[in-house]
């Protein structure tokens, strides 16, 4: 199989699938989702959060409940590095919350571009909660993955080498 998305439209990663970003116009992406897929839960149990492609990761982490998943068991460490107090008042850094959860945590846009469905993440540290993520999008096995500005494979061939039950 020949993946023909050409390099240069992979420079910004997923920032392709981004509705109104210079990427994504130059190269006529079309966005589905941003997500996130979290270590942690939130109070209710929940590690998957997405919403429409035009909501930056930025905008979608500044909720409560995700704030709570991608903190985790880190809360008390990770509050001081990620706050600062402007005038009088405690205020949550997003760009620094996603800097010190994206190794536990997983972030990513899905769309299409090129004839093909992309899922593609900024960074995976973590195979086994990519593919909990891709469960959760229920990403179709010949959809393309890219991880930053590179391309992996196919669903199917990133189930194959990184699910568990291939390793038995």
């Amino acid at each position: 199989m020949t993946i023909k998305i050409p390099k240069q439209a992979l420079q910004r990663g997923p920032d392709l699938l981004f509705p109104g970003s210079m990427t994504q116009m130059k190269f006529h992406g079309m966005g589905n989702q941003t997500f996130l897929y979290s270590k942690y839960p939130d109070a209710k149990g929940c590690h998957f959060f997405f919403a429409d492609a035009s909501v930056p990761h930025i905008k979608l982490i500044n909720k409560p409940n995700i704030i709570k998943a991608l903190m985790g068991p880190n809360k008390k460490k990770l509050v001081p590095l990620i706050t600062e107090k402007i005038d009088g008042k405690v205020q949550l850094d997003p760009l620094l919350l996603r800097a010190h959860t994206i190794e536990e945590s997983i972030f990513g846009r899905t769309g299409f571009a090129f004839n093909e469905f992309l899922v593609m993440f900024w960074v995976v540290n973590d195979w086994a909660l990519a593919i909990k993520a891709l469960d959760c999008l229920r990403a179709d096995d010949s959809a393309i993955v890219t991880v930053g500005t590179d391309i992996i494979g196919t669903v199917a061939q990133i189930r194959a080498k990184h699910s568990k039950s291939s390793k038995t």
